[in-house]
């Protein structure tokens, strides 16, 4: 149960119990037993169905979430975009990249 105490400066101050919890990754490859798909390298970003079904195999440096169909991906260095079958649609050409809305993303140009 918390208590709250109101110290002399009006600061209210919260009794809680601590909590302990351990932060366990996996791989998703290993997770949903990718045996066909591409060996993922460790930190790889994919993505899964809302059933957990591996569709675009891990194979990322970094991922967004989809939007207007599509997703910024990170390959090396460079940002770009896929389609919702994993397939690069916007060459990989970006510092930086974000989701698209009503047709057009905010991308960070390579130098700028």
């Amino acid at each position: 149960m918390q208590q709250t105490h109101l110290s002399t400066r009006g600061v209210a101050h919260m009794k809680i119990k601590p909590i302990s919890f351990t932060l366990v990754t996996i791989s998703l490859a290993a997770l949903f037993g990718c045996s066909g798909s591409p060996p993922a390298s460790k930190g790889s970003w994919g993505y899964v169905d809302r059933t957990g079904k591996v569709v675009i195999p891990a194979q990322f440096a970094e991922g967004r979430d989809f939007a207007d169909g599509m997703a910024a991906v990170k390959i090396k260095d460079n940002w770009g975009y896929i389609d919702r079958t994993g397939k690069v649609v916007i060459t990989p050409q970006f510092a930086a990249g974000r989701r698209f809305a009503d047709g057009m993303a905010a991308v960070k140009i390579q130098g700028g």
